[in-house]
């Protein structure tokens, strides 16, 4: 039977949910457009690294407060968010891509182009320079110049990758969905999609299915949702349990943590368990410091 979310179990979807709006974050695919399959079936990573591109912009690129001269924990819990998650989702999605998707929908006669998948290789090495610009902050720290020219570089570097990146996406739906749509039945792409899941780690897919589930319910709703959690266990049994259990506690008190906290100007302290599925808190902050310190 259908799998209905508990609110409980979700805290992070409770304002998503009770939305009656439609939010689709994609360029060129149309709500409506998003209630099909087809289409849905980009959709449902796509949008969690559109997701993550927009906390990208509003936490780091446009946040005056991110000043790692003023608040150095901003930039090691950047750079904990980036490299353990971001990059390794967007690593995992694009070998997905490469070595499932892309092939199996040439199988199966769909006319994708290998241009396509052209947008990876300046993607990948615009990441990798990221990365390495991240490991150079421990080096300038104590130099309040050279951290402000550091933190410039990367929010440029930013600004240019999310820029790459809602190119890429909406020009992979632009491409392929129409594609899909006219050359496959639903049946065919499910076993596609029974393959990607099926491909994932236990790690991989603790990182992921949790920012999927929150992006989809602003695109998909909590029709979505329950559509989405509903027919995991027809490819991997204990899925459904993690991901409204240990996985997502550990996405809202940890991976998401680590972005959405650099709007405030207080250390979260956030403390990582060992293995990929555990729980993890947050310390109480210390008290704020007074107003208008010197910076």
């Amino acid at each position: 039977g259908q799998c209905h979310v508990r609110h409980a179990a979700l805290p992070f979807l409770n304002h998503t949910l009770a939305m009656s709006t439609i939010k689709v974050r994609s360029g060129v695919t149309t709500p409506e457009q998003a209630q099909h399959w087809a289409y849905q079936s980009m959709l449902v990573p796509h949008e969690m690294f559109r997701m993550f591109d927009e906390w990208i912009m509003e936490y780091v690129v446009h946040n005056p407060s991110f000043d790692p001269a003023q608040y150095p924990w901003k930039a090691v819990n950047f750079s904990t968010w980036w490299s353990k998650y971001y990059y390794t989702n967007l690593h995992h999605h694009h070998d997905i891509e490469e070595q499932i998707v892309y092939p199996e929908l040439k199988k199966l006669g769909v006319p994708v182009v290998d241009e396509t998948l052209d947008d990876h290789v300046p993607l990948l090495k615009g990441m990798d320079d990221i990365s390495q610009h991240l490991k150079k902050y421990r080096s300038v720290a104590s130099d309040v110049a050279q951290v402000d020219e550091w933190t410039a570089t990367l929010k440029a570097f930013l600004k240019a990758h999310c820029e790459l990146m809602h190119k890429h996406l909406d020009e992979e739906e632009r491409e392929w969905c129409p594609l899909i749509e006219k050359h496959l039945t639903l049946k065919q792409y499910k076993a596609v999609e029974n393959k990607i899941l099926a491909s994932l780690s236990a790690e991989a897919s603790a990182n992921m299915i949790p920012g999927i589930l929150e992006a989809m319910a602003d695109w998909g709703g909590p029709t979505q949702v329950n559509a989405f959690l509903g027919q995991l266990p027809k490819y991997l049994p204990p899925v459904r349990g993690w991901a409204t259990g240990p996985w997502e506690n550990k996405y809202r008190s940890m991976q998401r943590q680590y972005i959405v906290t650099l709007k405030d100007n207080q250390d979260p302290q956030i403390v990582e368990p060992k293995g990929c599925c555990g729980g993890g808190q947050i310390t109480p902050p210390p008290p704020p410091p007074p107003p208008g310190g010197p910076r």
